[in-house]
């Protein structure tokens, strides 16, 4: 990005007029929220007042209503405020010539959180030169609640072996099952701050990217990030949400990207995989930058999973079993094993509807 931006637009006062406006163009499940809303705060009003009139009104019932319009008036306060952030972040990326994206389902990237998962990029802004750099936050729907993070996107000069790095300091995984026969141990005390994943056979490719000095530059910069090279792309993640209104987080992030780019894009401009080269000659096709085991890391077999997660339902079927065979056996503990059988069974159901969600993402994936 630009060094130089005009910051005015993240502060400026957003009028209600144009909040209505926003929204008007949002997408359906923005309406249907603020529908919903509208019913808990209408209803609500007109029963405390029906109530009142009628002097029916007990203690216990005025403060389930109270609840309810202090809820929703909640809901509404926070759907402003997102708006208003929302809008603010618009207008800066226009008053810097810089890309916009709001509201984005499945934007297509390669990153992995973005290929794998329901993810919804919230609000982010992008420039094209001098850097391809996209700095943004994103929401993620695991087991039916959602996380927010934030991310930076950025292009490299060419495409690399996919490489991921985990870092130690933020408590946070990487997404996925990759496989841990992939991890490779780096000189120095780089495994301290992060493990790194390489895929196998590319061990060499990774060693000749991440030369002392880029390690240092990693550690230094982007130490709390988990990190991820894929194609030609570089991402960072980070372990919340950015708040992109603030002047100094997007300055301090593109400075940090500028940093990570000095010296890492100097390294690997003279990077080449000789095997893509060689694979492109013997298939008479166009030669290609990574030949093809080194594009992706390799992650638990759908095989082995469907093994390990089907035999954690059959544990727990037998489980269900022994408790309800145990009730029968004494009749005195028989509500005590009855209960816990019931709750194993609803684990149960639970996983099963588990499983046929995740098949359901498999097959639609293949």
């Amino acid at each position: 990005m630009d060094a130089v931006f005009d910051f005015s637009p993240l502060s400026r006062q957003v009028t209600l007029p144009e909040v209505r406006r926003a929204l008007m163009g949002y997408s359906q499940r923005w309406r249907i929220g603020i529908f919903i809303l509208g019913v808990m705060a209408f209803l609500p009003s007109v029963l405390l007042v029906l109530l009142t009139v009628l002097g029916t009104l007990a203690g216990g019932g005025a403060l389930f209503l109270a609840v309810m319009l202090v809820g929703s008036a909640y809901g509404f306060w926070t759907i402003y405020s997102a708006v208003v952030v929302s809008l603010r972040i618009r207008d800066f990326a226009a008053r810097n010539s810089l890309a916009y994206i709001h509201d984005s389902v499945g934007p297509g990237y390669a990153g992995t959180y973005f290929s794998q998962r329901q993810v919804r990029i919230l609000d982010a802004i992008r420039s094209n030169a001098p850097l391809f750099i996209e700095l943004g936050n994103f929401q993620e729907l695991i087991d039916g609640r959602q996380h927010h993070y934030g991310y930076v996107r950025i292009k490299l000069p060419k495409a690399l072996p996919h490489i991921m790095l985990n870092a130690k300091s933020n408590g946070r995984d990487l997404p996925d099952d990759v496989q841990h026969s992939q991890i490779l141990h780096l000189e120095g005390d780089f495994d301290q701050h992060f493990t790194l994943y390489a895929p196998q056979g590319f061990e060499r490719d990774a060693l000749y990217i991440f030369t002392p000095d880029v390690m240092a530059r990693f550690i230094d910069t982007v130490g709390a990030f988990n990190c991820e090279i894929i194609d030609d792309e570089l991402y960072l993640y980070g372990n919340q949400s950015f708040n992109l209104t603030q002047p100094t987080v997007i300055t301090g992030l593109d400075a940090l990207a500028a940093q990570l780019l000095e010296k890492f894009g100097r390294q690997i401009r003279n990077y080449s995989d000789d095997r893509a080269a060689a694979s492109s000659v013997a298939a008479n096709a166009q030669p290609s930058a990574v030949s093809a085991p080194g594009r992706r890391l390799k992650r638990l077999p759908w095989p082995a999973a469907v093994l390990l997660y089907s035999s954690s339902l059959v544990a727990l079927i037998a489980i269900a079993i022994f408790m309800i065979n145990q009730s029968k056996h004494q009749p005195d503990m028989a509500v005590f094993w009855r209960t816990f059988a019931s709750l194993d069974v609803a684990v149960l159901c639970a996983g099963l509807i588990g499983a046929a969600g995740i098949l359901a993402q498999h097959r639609q994936k293949s």
